[in-house]
Formats: C-alpha cells, sequence, structure tokens
C-alpha cells in the first residue's frame, strides 16, 4: 500500500494512542469498512516501555491489515523509535518535531508526514 498516495485519494488517516492491541486490532478491522486506508500507531512517550510496547501493535496491525491499510507510526521521537517502526512492519512515520540530521537520516526509508496538533494530545 503506499502510503502517500492514499492519503492524496483519500485525504485520511486514523491514528490511535494508548489503546489496548486487542481492541486496537478490532477498531481498526472497522474503520477498515469505511473505506480508510492509512492508519497511524502513535508512540505512548507517557509509557515506559513505549517503543516494544507500539512496535508489537504495530506488527500485530501490519499481521492483520497490511495488505490492505498502509501502517504506519506516529509521534517517532528517535532513532530506536525509528528502527522499532522499521522493525515492526510500518510503512510510514508520522511526527512534527522530526529534528535532527541523526534521526532524519534513519528516518529516510519511510514516507514521513507532519503530525498536525489535535485536540487529543492534552488528554
Amino acid at each position: 500500500m503506499d502510503a502517500p498516495e492514499e492519503l492524496k485519494r483519500t485525504r485520511l488517516m486514523v491514528l490511535a494512542r494508548g489503546v489496548p492491541k486487542d481492541v486496537l486490532l478490532k477498531a481498526v478491522g472497522a474503520i477498515e469498512e469505511t473505506g480508510v486506508t492509512v492508519f497511524e500507531s502513535t508512540f505512548d512517550h507517557r509509557r515506559a516501555d513505549c517503543v516494544a510496547e507500539n512496535a508489537e501493535k504495530i506488527a500485530a496491525l501490519v499481521t492483520a491489515y497490511g495488505d490492505r491499510m498502509a501502517i504506519g507510526a506516529g509521534t517517532v521521537l528517535s532513532v530506536e523509535e525509528v528502527r522499532a517502526a522499521h522493525a515492526a512492519g510500518a510503512t510510514v512515520l508520522g511526527n512534527r518535531r522530526l529534528g535532527g540530521s541523526l534521526l532524519k537520516r534513519h528516518a529516510c526509508r519511510f514516507p514521513i508526514f507532519p503530525d498536525s496538533p489535535r485536540t487529543t494530545d492534552g488528554l
């Protein structure tokens, strides 16, 4: 699935943060039925295990929906997170603060979409 082309076509990407994996898998199944083809699971930096936890979610989403949806990682703030997202099968990164030449160099294998501020960011 070509995320940039799908975003041009649908102009829609859905994301989730802090949703348990089992609930997330069911929710993305329902979301897929609406025609959404790009989904982002964001790193929840409030959790000490956010890298492993989100990589596990991304891998499960890629296994379940990767042939029909572009699955990405959001709020990517470190090289470790870029590597974990890539290893889990993510095909797109979202981050409004993607900075630093080292992080950009490691992220170059992904399409990168700057996140926009969202009302849920403060929740």
